[in-house]
């Protein structure tokens, strides 16, 4: 995979010896233009040495994160390791390194986990765009789909409005969820609903059915009706909604812990009459009623 990313490396060099030999070359009866010259020259050098050293402390943090995963024996598809090559170079920030070291680790152990256009909106993100959107990540519950896409993944606004800054004390105001639009990671409705009703336990009547458990803080729960509700009864929760760039990319986000959401969201599942079950994993389950 790194042998396919760095391919692009050599045309790099190329372009700059190019550059260097037509400065190195030029007339010197133009006195004048030669220390310029020798600037530029300079700075075209100094340019590629940045950009080398950009892809290959990347490619360096993906092998570290790579050490204890599973790899297939795949060939890369250029089409996804050239422009994620050409992006890469750009990236001097450390923590926006450590962010593609991880997407690179992700497409390796799993090819197409990371589409083309999500690379394109993350070319464009700056540290401060980061940092707001690992917030973001920090309060996200996911229900999980096959692997690849997640069915849904949001910040529940509990119950408020996240367009009325519902979430602003816990970090995302009305101007950080606009930010995070602007860049194509979450939708534009802050105020959007998804149906949690398959993610309810099947209480004590009889009944098995299967129900997907939903991530919440790194575990896996399931909602189990309380106080006379039904788990048939439709469940709606509103909040805002993660792109398909916003999902794929917080595959690779290491969120932080905000425990005031936290109690918050569990108040906001009592208040809606379930209680929070942690299940093992997040595989879909038969949930069969406990008997006695």
């Amino acid at each position: 995979m790194f042998e396919g990313l760095s391919e692009s490396l050599p045309a790099l060099l190329e372009d700059g010896n190019a550059i260097s030999g037509i400065l190195d070359n030029a007339d010197v009866s133009i006195s004048s233009n030669i220390e310029v010259a020798e600037s530029i020259s300079h700075s075209v050098n100094i340019q590629i040495d940045r950009k080398q050293s950009n892809t290959g402390t990347i490619f360096s943090k993906a092998a570290d994160v790579l050490q204890d995963k599973e790899v297939g024996n795949h060939e890369p598809d250029p089409s996804w390791t050239s422009p994620f090559s050409n992006h890469a170079q750009d990236i001097s920030a450390d923590e926006l390194q450590d962010l593609w070291a991880e997407i690179l680790a992700g497409e390796v152990v799993q090819p197409g986990s990371t589409s083309l256009r999500t690379l394109s909106i993350l070319k464009d993100m700056d540290v401060n765009v980061a940092k707001v959107f690992e917030q973001l990540c920090s309060l996200c519950v996911i229900v999980p789909g096959d692997g690849k896409q997640y069915l849904d993944a949001r910040v529940p606004s509990l119950g408020g409005r996240a367009s009325a800054n519902a979430l602003q004390p816990y970090g995302l105001s009305f101007d950080s969820l606009n930010l995070l639009c602007e860049y194509g990671l979450i939708i534009t409705d802050f105020d959007s609903w998804y149906p949690y009703t398959n993610c309810s336990r099947v209480p004590n009547t009889g009944d098995i059915a299967v129900r997907i458990p939903f991530l919440f803080r790194k575990r896996y729960w399931v909602l189990s009706p309380i106080r006379g509700r039904q788990y048939s009864d439709e469940f709606k929760v509103n909040g805002v909604a993660l792109t398909r760039a916003g999902r794929e990319l917080s595959r690779v986000v290491s969120p932080t812990t905000n425990d005031a959401y936290a109690r918050a969201f569990e108040q906001f599942v009592d208040k809606s009459n379930f209680s929070m079950v942690e299940v093992p994993n997040g595989e879909p389950q038969a949930f069969v009623p406990d008997q006695g």
